[in-house]
């Protein structure tokens, strides 16, 4: 996720050029092959591709080309069907056809909207559990609001962006996370 930024960092600075855009959509679907809640990172590529909608205007090969790498960057969902056909000692289920790798990549048996399947550990306050991970990553919090300091001084439109990504994805988070943090 934080290539991803980056490379939407590099492209805000070169909006012309096509390999921040390749890079991002490509770590953006290796990311998602990865952990699905990767897809918070939405908000932050939606709002870089509309501040830079005149250079896709300009060039829509840079959309062409970013949808093309996201695709490959999925590709290691390719791969489970193979690997669940040589029977491993450990996996994720038996993937045999489009349907079962489906639900895998649904999270179907885990509970496709949820982070974790068990109710004894789903539920709580959100407040509660924003409350409390402001107290367990504190540090990163104090570092998160000097570089808010920092950003808002020389790279304002960072600061913006990251902040209205922030506001978007962070209640999206809470509502699929639902973990009980008693």
């Amino acid at each position: 996720v934080a290539g991803i930024l980056l490379a939407l960092v590099v492209w805000h600075a070169r909006p012309r050029s096509v390999m921040p855009v390749v890079a991002a959509s490509l770590l953006g679907g290796l990311a998602l092959s990865n952990h699905q809640t990767s897809a918070l990172i939405v908000p932050a590529a939606v709002i870089a591709l509309w501040q830079e909608r005149d250079a896709l205007r300009a060039r829509p090969v840079l959309l062409a080309f970013g949808a093309a790498a996201f695709v490959v960057g999925l590709a290691p969902y390719a791969y489970v069907p193979i690997a669940s056909a040589s029977e491993p000692v450990w996996s994720w289920g038996r993937i045999s056809d489009i349907g079962s790798l489906w639900a895998l990549i649904t999270r179907e048996v885990y509970g496709s909207g949820q982070l974790v399947s068990e109710a004894a550990v789903s539920g709580g306050s959100p407040a509660t559990r924003v409350w409390l991970l402001l107290l367990s990553y504190w540090p990163a919090g104090l570092i998160a609001l000097i570089g808010a300091a920092v950003a808002y001084e020389r790279q304002r439109w960072w600061l913006w962006r990251t902040v209205a990504a922030f506001v978007l994805a962070g209640p999206a988070f809470l509502a699929y996370a639902n973990l009980d943090p008693s």
